[in-house]
């Protein structure tokens, strides 16, 4: 950066003119503050610097002459069209004389200033919001003149462009604008002289676009134009919609662990009937394995036994008991073995089939008696109804033991 002016005010302040706006140093507190177009400066070339005796600074620019005011912090600026003889000033030529005026070297010719008449404009320029215009990417728009506020938008519409005005038809082209949309700018905007300000693709959400004029000397209109507006967010981002898809994700996850416990269940049941049928092939073989090599042993020992009780005379027979006691021992443990048989085999777990084993039993066992046995109220549907071995064992030495001590100690004719 350049500097082309330096001054020194009465307050001890430091002025310095650079190719690049103006600064302001305070020795005091070691701190510079720097101005710029945006504050209120014409041009940010400052080729001279001086103070008049309020204290006020006056600098001469490229774009004419700009006033410093102590008293508001504000901006004055003249031109050509406010009777300065030349815009284009001239470096280091600039001086305070002993009438208190100001000249300023222009290249078009001297410029006088006298501090005590020259005017301020502190002119509030009011503005307006005269129209919104929002629409999606492919070009499709909607204009609305002289919008008010709390217009709802389109998710899909949030290419949003708002035009203002500032109602000042005296140097329109010598207004500034800034402008901020709350909601999305963190900072002012300064367009210059550009009436119109764009956001592309905003995402759902409340919106307030503020903005304000600057007159040709910098003053900001005190009053504001507003604007809200809400861009409503896609169905998929509404409360409603979110529930409705929590509802159902969990609805999901619910039928999905519901088939999974199922699932579990019937393969569960799947692996215990096959364990059924494995333990009740296995005590059908065991049945049937016990049966061949115990049962034939057993009544191969009772024939025996049987035989040798026939060939040998009586009086033998009589002196040797325990002869006949084996005989009775093999027969009592044939009949108990097939009982223990007929109850580990799967094929005889229903109540009809215990029914009928004690039917045969019993018509066997009081059949050499005076006592009559006679079997009622059990039929085909007894088929359905099932026991395991236990309980079938268990029900058949009942009865059996029931059958025996009527035949012993009771004198009844008929049992049923």
């Amino acid at each position: 950066n350049y500097i082309f002016s330096f001054l020194q005010d009465k307050n001890g302040f430091i002025w310095i003119g650079t190719a690049n706006g103006l600064n302001k140093y305070d020795p005091a507190k070691n701190k510079f503050t720097r101005y710029f177009k945006n504050d209120g400066l014409s041009s940010t070339v400052i080729n001279g610097i001086v103070e008049d005796n309020k204290g006020n600074i006056w600098l001469s620019t490229n774009k004419g002459i700009s006033k410093f005011s102590i008293t508001n912090n504000e901006f004055y600026n003249y031109e050509i069209r406010d009777g300065v003889s030349a815009n284009s000033t001239i470096q280091n030529a600039y001086f305070k004389g002993s009438d208190n005026n100001i000249y300023f070297g222009a290249r078009g010719g001297l410029i006088i200033i006298n501090p005590e008449t020259a005017a301020d404009s502190n002119y509030n320029v009011p503005v307006l919001i005269n129209s919104l215009v929002f629409g999606n990417n492919s070009g499709s728009r909607t204009k609305i003149i002289n919008p008010v506020n709390n217009i709802e938008i389109g998710h899909d519409e949030n290419f949003i462009t708002i035009n203002f005005i500032a109602l000042d038809y005296k140097y329109p082209e010598r207004i500034t604008y800034e402008y901020k949309l709350e909601g999305f700018d963190n900072e002012w905007n300064f367009p210059g002289n550009n009436n119109s300000a764009a956001y592309n693709n905003l995402p759902p959400g409340k919106y307030k676009f503020i903005i304000r004029a600057a007159n040709e000397n910098g003053t900001r209109s005190k009053e504001t134009a507003e604007l809200n507006f809400l861009i409503l967010p896609p169905f998929w981002n509404k409360w409603w919609f979110i529930i409705i898809c929590i509802i159902c994700l969990a609805a999901a996850v619910y039928v999905i662990y519901k088939s999974a416990v199922k699932i579990k269940i019937k393969r569960g049941v799947e692996i215990e009937l096959i364990k059924i049928n494995e333990r009740e092939e296995l005590k059908r073989k065991t049945a049937v394995d016990f049966h061949d090599e115990v049962g034939y042993r057993l009544t191969k020992i009772s024939i025996l036994s049987e035989l040798i009780k026939r060939k040998l005379p009586e009086p033998i027979l009589s002196s040797i008991p325990q002869l006949i006691q084996i005989s009775e021992i093999s027969n009592e443990i044939y009949n108990g073995t097939k009982d223990f048989i007929w109850s580990i085999d799967p094929q005889n777990d229903t109540v009809y089939e215990l029914f009928v084993r004690l039917k045969d039993f019993g018509d066997e066992f009081f059949n050499a008696t005076k006592i009559d046995f006679k079997t009622e109220g059990f039929g085909e549907e007894l088929k359905n109804y099932y026991l395991n071995s236990d309980w079938k064992r268990h029900l058949m030495l009942i009865f059996k033991e029931a059958m025996n001590n009527t035949l012993r100690h009771s004198c009844a004719g008929q049992v049923i």
